[in-house]
């Protein structure tokens, strides 16, 4: 039987209701109660659980009281993580940032950083990431299907 491979997708956010209207948006579907996202595409799923408390999540997405909840969401970090952490900011004009401190800790944490300015923006980029980690992190293992007819094997690989 053919199992098709799952990626999983931690996130971090301070609005785990906007972030999940995004990803409903996107055709996840949201499991039960529970804050985890499920999209099947033909040759993979894309799984996504949305926290605030993850020490090594995937994406951290801030999107609202940027100077309060971001200083929370980075503190929870695993300071030495091998794999870098997208960061999502969605910056207003009315939001003041220091980014002095916020730039040493991008730094320091292995965090790649976006910054955009509005809800369509937001939403297009976490996508991207959501998807382009989905293509990075899914092996490319081959798997091997036997089929038997009248007597003769074939041997079927497939590859992701």
């Amino acid at each position: 039987m053919l199992s098709i491979p799952v990626f999983h997708c931690p996130i971090n956010t301070d609005d785990t209701t906007l972030i999940g209207n995004f990803l409903r948006k996107e055709g996840f579907l949201q499991q039960n109660s529970s804050s985890t996202f499920i999209k099947s595409n033909f040759d993979h799923k894309i799984q996504v659980d949305l926290s605030q408390s993850l020490q090594s999540p995937f994406i951290i997405c801030c999107c609202s009281a940027i100077p309060k909840t971001l200083p929370q969401l980075l503190s929870i970090l695993h300071p030495k993580s091998s794999r870098p952490s997208n960061l999502i900011l969605s910056v207003q004009p009315t939001d003041s940032i220091e980014w002095n401190p916020l730039i040493s800790r991008i730094a320091a944490s292995n965090i790649v950083l976006n910054i955009v300015n509005n809800e369509n923006d937001f939403c297009q980029r976490l996508c991207d990431i959501i998807h382009q980690l989905a293509k990075q992190n899914l092996r490319k293992e081959p798997t091997s299907i036997n089929l038997s007819k009248h007597g003769t094997i074939a041997e079927i690989q497939v590859d992701y």
